[in-house]
């Protein structure tokens, strides 16, 4: 099978953009912070592979991804330290530049979402970048301490550094 050029045009793209729609519904109706934190790295990485990505409907999905997850983390009554903070991400993924890196913009208030694409690669390049800085900061928000959101990012770059760091640890202390 070759590759497609684009996720859009993947073979297995209706089935990629059912199966978020489906995280959409199941994720909304969470009702513990714990459950939700759990996936949050899953979250953050299925809007970096898919965010700003085929039709409209994919990517609103995305975008209420992790919007209704922030709302449901404040309205479960999220630590008093990150109320605000989350506050401030719900705001800011309102902002006409967080929306473009979702791949959205909204003309005016009575009318939904349309699609935004970008006309250069170097405008691509940077929606990519500022989908991943919201996504770091929602993660950094979210994780509940400094040591969870490092095993978050670990968890989402897929990298194992824990076990290696662990490895280097237990070798030192063997030494």
């Amino acid at each position: 099978m070759k590759p497609s050029r684009t996720l859009a045009d993947n073979l297995h793209w209706h089935e990629i953009s059912a199966l978020t729609s489906l995280a959409l519904a199941a994720g909304s109706h969470a009702k513990d912070i714990t459950h939700i934190q759990l996936y949050m790295p899953e979250l953050a990485h299925l809007a970096t592979m898919v965010g700003a990505t085929g039709e409209t409907t994919v990517r609103e999905t995305v975008y209420f991804l992790v919007v209704t997850t922030l709302e449901s983390l404040y309205a479960l009554g999220a630590a008093d330290d990150t109320r605000p903070e989350i506050s401030e991400l719900l705001q800011e993924c309102c902002t006409p530049k967080t929306l473009q890196a979702f791949g959205l913009v909204r003309p005016n208030a009575a009318r939904g979402y349309v699609d935004w694409d970008p006309t250069t690669e170097k405008t691509a390049m940077d929606m990519q970048e500022n989908l991943a800085k919201v996504l770091i900061r929602v993660l950094e928000v979210t994780s509940g301490s400094c040591g969870e959101s490092r095993l978050f990012a670990r968890k989402v770059n897929g990298a194992d550094l824990y076990r290696s760091q662990a490895s280097s640890t237990s070798g030192a202390r063997d030494g």
